[in-house]
């Protein structure tokens, strides 16, 4: 996920998961599996959330829900897992809409899929129909000026976005442990959002 200005320091993020990566390892020795671990991912950035200045995020809110989202296959589990647990005419509709989606982003790189606006196959009315269990990433990205956002999203071309004011430590802790994720667990490799997802839920259900 590309934010302008507010692009990931690569360094900081690594020695964020490096701190993260022992939490884990101990998880790991005491038997969790790996969808626990990633709920515990989720509830560390949640709490770095909840100890910053409020957002302007909000239902309805969607312009950051049209890009190219990076996530591990133990996310994709866990997406896949709440899909499963829903209604047998929602599984069929997120299930379709998955697969179009799949279909449509297959080959494009971040930019040519932001700047086609290709909204998330879980966007519905403005708003996130997976938000107990949205991708790391998505918890890291918020805004402090939505006006921004609105704007930039109009642009033709997403590479001269140069990003809303946001959290850059939430966006740091948000990636560091995703990356921790990725050193730790077996079968946690990254890629898009959609095309891990379609992957795991027209599978069965595995947790390593």
């Amino acid at each position: 996920m590309k934010r302008g200005k507010n692009a990931v320091n690569v360094a900081l993020a690594q020695a964020i998961a490096q701190a993260a990566r022992q939490d884990i390892q101990g998880m790991v020795a005491k038997g969790s599996n790996s969808e626990q671990i990633a709920v515990q991912a989720q509830k560390t950035v949640d709490l770095v959330a909840r100890k910053l200045p409020a957002p302007q995020c909000r239902q309805g809110c969607s312009f950051c829900c049209h890009q190219h989202v990076l996530i591990t296959r133990v996310e994709a589990q866990l997406i896949a897992r709440y899909l499963r647990a829903l209604p047998e005419l929602e599984q069929t509709f997120f299930g379709d809409r998955v697969g179009e989606v799949a279909q449509q982003t297959q080959g494009l790189d971040w930019r040519e899929r932001a700047n086609r606006k290709i909204p998330c196959p879980f966007l519905q009315a403005g708003s996130c129909s997976i938000y107990a269990v949205r991708p790391l990433q998505c918890r890291g990205v918020t805004s402090y000026d939505a006006s921004i956002c609105e704007r930039e999203f109009q642009l033709a071309d997403v590479a001269d976005c140069q990003g809303a004011p946001a959290s850059e430590e939430l966006l740091h802790v948000a990636q560091g442990m995703q990356l921790a994720l990725e050193w730790c667990l077996k079968f946690s490799d990254v890629g898009e959002l959609t095309q891990l997802v379609h992957e795991s839920f027209i599978q069965p259900c595995q947790t390593p």
